[in-house]
């Protein structure tokens, strides 16, 4: 096999992919991709005439387990939602996906932010129609587990982190009520995670990939893309097929704050990671989420360094412990089914 930089691929199981996917097939222009948060080695490289991405893991937890998400992403991918597939190693979590010339949803998408909006929810409807993901763990079980965790890290003081999380218990213990409607789920889809290319959407990440309710998706989907309550209607009559019910209105409600949560508290304990000697004093952070989305979008707010992504958890906390403060929360608990 001939590789154009062999000092890129420097783990054996990167190796093992290219061979096995390509065997002596010439693979040039190979360059690394820097960016998102799982700490994958990612690389992009061409070969039998084509654009591949190769991802060969470096950590594997009970979170990024291959052998639960690759098969996610196998099911995904036969449904058009993700890449094609080229290569899966269950063993390493290796794979090779052809690689996307896509964009950004944000500036991808050619057309009306509607159409965009509606695109969305059947693209959710699609990947919520696809054979079972593997089972992995109970959503709430899953976010009590971060909680504790962020909360082992001393990040922030008890009482600080019990401030930011005001309203939670309530928030689970209703959620935790309402039987759960399991479907095939990506669980982060996040404007970073859907590419456009040719007018198509692609999804990628699939790591977190796993069996969860259909709540949790479409609750990415309206925190992280739709500005009001207009495109809101737009995203849910696309994966409903029609106006929602109350009871279905009621649970999105829900899930959009268990979603701020999982996002707070999951920003926040990889910083503690990153820095196990850091302590926070919230008070003295000014965190607002409509205002980070703002900066975002104009390019303002640098996501990847760890000041920004600590406002950007604290700004999720606080939308949660507003919402969870006012009256449609008590309305949203009681007409959820």
């Amino acid at each position: 096999m001939t590789l154009a930089v062999p000092t890129l691929f420097d783990t054996p199981a990167a190796v093992d992919a290219l061979r096995a996917a390509f065997g002596n097939a010439p693979v040039t222009g190979a360059r690394r991709i820097i960016g998102g948060f799982s700490g994958a080695d990612v690389f992009r490289l061409e070969a039998e005439g084509c654009a591949w991405l190769l991802r060969a893991p470096k950590a594997r937890d009970a979170l990024r387990d291959p052998e639960r998400w690759l098969p996610c992403l196998r099911i995904a991918a036969e449904a058009g939602i993700a890449p094609p597939l080229r290569y899966a190693d269950p063993q390493t979590g290796a794979c090779i996906t052809r690689f996307v010339e896509g964009r950004p949803l944000a500036e991808g998408f050619d057309g009306p932010r509607e159409a965009m909006i509606a695109a969305l929810g059947a693209l959710a409807r699609r990947l919520h129609a696809t054979p079972p993901f593997p089972r992995f763990v109970d959503y709430m079980d899953g976010m009590a587990d971060m909680i504790g965790q962020l909360r082992s890290s001393a990040l922030l003081a008890s009482e600080a982190l019990d401030e930011e999380l005001a309203g939670y218990g309530e928030l689970d213990r209703a959620c935790r009520a309402l039987a759960p409607e399991p479907v095939s789920s990506h669980n982060d889809l996040n404007p970073r995670n859907i590419l456009v290319e040719d007018g198509r959407l692609w999804v990628v990440d699939w790591e977190a990939a796993f069996l969860a309710d259909r709540y949790v998706d479409l609750a990415a989907l309206a925190n992280n893309t739709t500005r009001d309550d207009a495109e809101l209607a737009v995203l849910t009559h696309a994966y409903f097929g029609g106006p929602p019910t109350e009871a279905q209105s009621a649970r999105l409600f829900l899930a959009r704050q268990l979603n701020h949560v999982f996002y707070g508290v999951a920003f926040l304990s990889g910083l503690a990671g990153e820095r196990p000697d850091a302590r926070l004093a919230p008070e003295g952070i000014a965190a607002d989420l409509r205002e980070v989305r703002l900066a975002l979008a104009q390019g303002r707010f640098p996501l990847d360094s760890w000041d920004s992504r600590v406002v950007y958890g604290l700004a999720h906390l606080r939308a949660a412990r507003a919402n969870l403060a006012s009256g449609r929360f008590a309305e949203a608990v009681r007409l959820a089914r």
